[in-house]
């Protein structure tokens, strides 16, 4: 079973780009270059590099892999606002709290909430 964070440590965040660390997802060296080369030259090709390094590091690390998994959703969220996809930013953004709520981290899920709202706020 999953542990689910800590108030504190959900609390002890500022900002949307602290996220991914504070729930486990750490980019490897390899997803490192993968995504300095996709905020660099935004494709669906590199894109699809970076989705696959993610989603083979989640699946083969087995702790925390939903929290983790929640990290890898908010970090695609976070690539896809730092290239001004700020459509699909929200989207994902929207999909990892659902994704939250659905493996009962509703913690999390009201946090990602709260950071959506300060976001769609900004862009205002």
């Amino acid at each position: 079973m999953t542990e689910i964070p800590t108030s504190s440590e959900i609390t002890n965040i500022s900002n949307l780009d602290q996220v991914p660390d504070a729930l486990g997802y750490y980019e490897t060296e390899e997803m490192e270059r993968s995504r300095g080369l996709l905020v660099a030259n935004y494709s669906a090709e590199l894109l699809t590099v970076y989705q696959v390094l993610a989603e083979e590091y989640v699946d083969k690390v087995k702790e925390d892999s939903d929290k983790k998994r929640i990290g890898y959703m908010v970090s695609l969220a976070l690539i896809r606002r730092d290239v001004g996809r700020i459509a699909e930013h929200l989207q994902d953004l929207e999909d990892a709290i659902d994704y939250a709520y659905g493996m009962g981290f509703h913690n999390i899920a009201e946090f990602l909430e709260q950071l959506l709202s300060q976001t769609k706020e900004n862009s205002n």
